[in-house]
Parts: C-alpha cells; sequence; structure tokens
C-alpha cells in the first residue's frame, strides 16, 4: 500500500514540475513581448518584465536600442 501511495506523489510531483516549467517559459513569453511592446512604443517596460528576462532595471537606461 505505501508503494502505490509513493508512486502517485511521484507523478504528482513530476506533473508540478512539468506545470511549473510552462509556466515559467509562458512568463518569460509574456515579458518579452511587453518589454518589445514597450520599446515599440517609447516607453519604459516594467521591472518586473525586465527581471524576469534578467535585465536589470537599473541598467535598462544605458542599453543602446538600434
Amino acid at each position: 500500500m505505501s508503494v502505490d501511495v509513493l508512486e502517485t506523489n511521484e507523478t504528482f510531483g513530476q506533473k508540478r514540475s512539468i506545470l511549473a516549467a510552462i509556466r515559467s517559459w509562458l512568463d518569460v513569453l509574456a515579458a518579452a513581448r511587453e518589454c518589445g511592446a514597450a520599446v515599440n512604443m517609447g516607453q519604459r517596460p516594467s521591472d518586473q518584465a525586465l527581471r524576469t528576462l534578467g535585465i536589470d532595471p537599473a541598467r535598462f537606461g544605458q542599453i543602446r536600442l538600434l
């Protein structure tokens, strides 16, 4: 009986890991879209979107855009 519970918990944990990975990718895509739209409109993206993409918000102003 305890083996069945272990297998069920293991499967649940794997599913949760996959869902977390998918959510992370969706967060990155949303942040990229937000940053791209803001830059296209001549505005500054949100600090959270920049951090999600690994960009230091304090240094964003130093980036030279083409």
